[in-house]
């Protein structure tokens, strides 16, 4: 699983020297919040797109893995065709029973599980509950860093329930069609006006921060670090995909030599020997592209090693906003890169999303 965790969610806490601001926002929509808090729905969504995730993870490798060994029994049988025939007429019928019924059983289970991925356990399914969790995590972030709520303009008349309730209520209703907008669309930076931030105590500033540098940032970068550290397998070379095409080339020129040996043999028993290597060679040719595509239909359904050098590189933006803000101390300016941030992780989080849309899967 290569999912971003919920830690800087989860682990929310205040030291009890923190600003007041911060510690009733915790109390409000943190862990201690209660039962339908922004922050019990971020853990509901969180677990429904865990949940989901896996489910479809397991039906695309079943169908893949179902999918590959019908082709390849479909191609055996073809390559066998005349001996099956040949032992059927003689009597012996199970050789040519048997391939058949474990091709219908493959068949079958492919169906399936094509069938459950497409109805039960589709890519958006997940997707859109993944989605709903981060935009609920960018949500808390956003309150937190408003300049509204460290003045006291927000919110308005301390009603909390109707100031979070109604973003909140805009996260559940998304629907799959919204996703597809929200993922080609990107967030626009507000950065508030020095205006907006005068009142805040430095001292405030300066706990905010600490907090947000060591729950936010701290979660985000470590994600990144780990997303950056992947080290792509062998089967994510993209050489390979050319690799398997020339190899079932070679195979089939491999198979014509063989043929033709078969001809020009002098004996019955070597002209066999070459059609009996000959036959192999034309299965490897069949085989191989049949493989190669289970394998990536496989592959293209998981995270695995999804832009090593994208995650590197937001890494690196975080670390240089984690920086600009432990050096800051202008009120303005502190809320200004603050929006950058979250501004940056929607826009990183809107990325990943069309990225997972776009891959090369049924579901």
């Amino acid at each position: 699983m290569t999912l971003r965790g919920p830690e800087d969610m989860r682990g929310l806490a205040a030291d009890p020297a923190a600003p007041a601001r911060l510690r009733e926002l915790l109390v409000r929509c943190g862990p201690e919040s209660g039962p339908g808090s922004l922050f019990e729905r971020f853990v509901e969504a969180d677990d429904t797109a865990a949940r989901n995730r896996h489910r479809y993870e397991q039906s695309a490798t079943l169908s893949a893995l179902g999918g590959t060994v019908a082709i390849i029994l479909a191609i055996l049988q073809l390559a066998f065709h005349h001996p099956l025939v040949d032992a059927w007429q003689q009597g012996r019928r199970w050789p040519a029973l048997a391939l058949l019924g474990v091709e219908i059983v493959a068949v079958a289970f492919t169906f399936v599980s094509v069938a459950r991925s497409l109805v039960l356990y589709r890519q958006e399914g997940w997707l859109l509950w993944r989605y709903k969790a981060e935009r609920l995590r960018l949500l808390f972030y956003r309150l937190l860093t408003s300049p509204d709520y460290w003045t006291g303009r927000e919110p308005a008349g301390g009603d909390y329930a109707q100031w979070i309730g109604r973003e909140v209520s805009e996260i559940e209703v998304l629907t799959r069609v919204e996703l597809h907008a929200l993922a080609r669309s990107a967030p626009v930076p507000e950065q508030p006006e020095a205006a907006a931030c005068e009142g805040v105590d430095a001292a405030e500033i300066e706990g905010l921060v600490n907090f947000y540098r060591s729950t936010r940032l701290s979660a985000q970068m470590a994600y990144f670090q780990a997303r950056a550290q992947e080290s792509p397998l062998s089967w994510d070379n993209p050489r390979l995909l050319p690799f398997f095409f020339f190899l079932s080339v070679a195979a089939v020129f491999v198979h014509f030599g063989f043929e033709i040996a078969s001809f020009a043999a002098r004996s019955p028993q070597s002209g066999a020997v070459y059609r009996s290597i000959s036959v192999f060679f034309l299965l490897l040719a069949a085989v191989l592209p049949a493989v190669w595509a289970g394998i990536k239909t496989w592959r293209s359904a998981h995270e695995f090693t999804r832009n090593a050098a994208r995650a590197a590189a937001s890494l690196g933006v975080l670390k240089r906003y984690s920086e600009r803000l432990g050096k800051e101390k202008e009120c303005a300016r502190v809320f200004a890169t603050l929006d950058l941030c979250e501004t940056f992780l929607d826009a990183e989080q809107r990325e990943w999303l069309r990225l997972m849309l776009e891959a090369d899967w049924y579901g």
